[in-house]
């Protein structure tokens, strides 16, 4: 945690020594700051969000079968077979949405990998 923090802190003490540099008419920018510390917030920002999208739960995962209701399904009077096909369909319906889920959430890990290193060169634009 305090890795983290060193770090958003050396990113905003950058963009106040950057703020209060003097402006140029040729340099483009938003808000002041020119295109490299914006391209840095951008990939910092893209990063975190990634990373937090990832890590909190967005899609729902199943990966077990509630014993009570199949215990249920015995009692009313399902036999073995029957209940091995539905339990086989069930699971098999629950694979391909979890397979979903685990493939989105790939990608979140993915971006926010993609953004981390884009940090490198914006860094590098930014301070050479």
């Amino acid at each position: 945690m305090s890795a983290t923090t060193g770090i958003i802190a050396a990113v905003f003490a950058r963009f106040a020594v950057a703020s209060e540099a003097v402006l140029h008419a040729d340099t483009i920018g938003v808000f002041g700051f020119g295109l490299e510390p914006l391209m840095v917030f951008v990939c910092i920002a893209l990063s975190i969000a990634f990373a937090i999208r990832a890590v909190i739960r967005w899609h729902t995962v199943k990966f077990d079968q509630v014993i009570g209701d199949l215990l249920k399904r015995v009692a009313f009077g399902e036999t073995e077979k029957q209940l091995k096909t539905n339990l086989a369909i069930d699971l098999d319906c629950c694979f391909v949405d979890n397979e979903r889920a685990i493939g989105l959430v790939k990608v979140d890990l993915l971006m926010s990998g993609i953004f981390c290193f884009a940090q490198i060169p914006a860094w590098l634009l930014w301070i050479v």
